[in-house]
């Protein structure tokens, strides 16, 4: 991501490096929202070779403070839907409700196979959206 203002002059970067990723935005879409200086982005990318031998594709998710271009949190890994993970998704999608809950939509085509909804239930004001103190992030 690479900040610039009003005349296209740079402010700053970041990247989200390894992230187990072999090709970003791979089949899906990349959506966006803001709230409290940080930026939320929710996208897609296939991932590093799995047991099976194969590069499956999937979400991911990244929260960047925007003051300094910092990832302040970020989520790429084969896990559960408790996490906000969804396998094959094709189509994603994010915005922060008026009370600073992020709520996220996929489209899956694997794990599960339909629109999955969910809501975190971190304020979005912290930049934080992943881990404790829940067991389950959404």
């Amino acid at each position: 991501m690479v900040k610039y203002d009003k005349n296209w002059k740079r402010l700053g970067a970041a990247s989200l490096k390894g992230a187990n990723t072999v090709i970003p935005f791979d089949a899906g879409s990349l959506r966006c929202d803001e709230y409290g200086g940080y930026l939320y982005i929710r996208t897609c990318h296939e991932m590093y070779t799995s047991d099976d031998g194969l590069n499956h594709q999937a979400n991911m998710t990244m929260a960047v403070r925007q003051s300094d271009m910092t990832i302040t949190d970020s989520f790429y890994d084969v896990m559960n839907i408790g996490s906000g993970y969804v396998s094959h998704s094709f189509n994603q999608f994010i915005l922060v409700d008026e009370d600073g809950k992020i709520i996220t939509l996929d489209h899956g085509d694997a794990y599960p196979r339909t629109a999955v909804l969910s809501g975190y239930y971190s304020n979005a004001s912290t930049g934080k959206f992943s881990g404790a103190p829940y067991a389950n992030w959404c």
